[in-house]
């Protein structure tokens, strides 16, 4: 379900969210991806500034709900789309020593460093900051949900596909965030 539309890219709820409302305490649901409009699989420069406005406009939103964000994007020249996931975390959780010993479990060291210009990568943004691992023949696409999932206590939400919700739950949910979202957007924080 699509809750904000932009100029080159737009965010959407996660089908199979990793967090609902019900999970995260939040009175809305906490899981979505930013995706390219043009659904290639890198992004423009253009496109790249969207996704880094929107980042910061849901992490704020968030911020003001009580909630850190946990991003990943990977970023692979044969992906489908480019995309970038968020997710809505409790403030103040110490989240970088999981990332980094799950990606390390997976012989794959997760850095705090930039990209490579034509590298391709997994990068996860947490509250202290963004962290860069190459990416190895084979990767394991939904190893940021899984270590995350891990971390909140939510490991049956770990595959996306079975935890999808019925679409009336899920337009429900679409609404109920599409609201919030351009409410806050609207009014200035107090």
């Amino acid at each position: 379900m699509i809750v904000s539309i932009g100029t080159e890219v737009y965010v959407t709820l996660a089908k199979g969210p990793l967090t609902t409302s019900e999970s995260s305490g939040l009175p809305l649901p906490g899981h979505l991806i930013i995706i390219n409009i043009a659904h290639t699989p890198t992004t423009t420069e253009s496109e790249t500034a969207e996704f880094s406005d929107y980042s910061s406009r849901l992490t704020k939103f968030f911020s003001e709900k009580g909630c850190d964000t946990v991003m990943w994007e990977i970023r692979h020249s044969e992906g489908i789309h480019a995309h970038r996931q968020v997710v809505a975390v409790p403030k103040g959780k110490d989240l970088e020593d999981d990332f980094v010993k799950g990606f390390a479990e997976r012989n794959m060291s997760l850095e705090k460093r930039e990209p490579g210009e034509s590298e391709e990568y997994c990068c996860v943004t947490l509250p202290s900051g963004s962290y860069i691992a190459t990416l190895p023949q084979r990767f394991d696409l939904q190893l940021p949900r899984r270590i995350l999932a891990k971390v909140l206590g939510l490991e049956e939400r770990a595959e996306w596909r079975s935890c999808i919700q019925a679409p009336e739950k899920e337009a429900a949910d679409g609404m109920t965030f599409r609201n919030a979202f351009e409410k806050a957007e609207v009014l200035p924080s107090e």
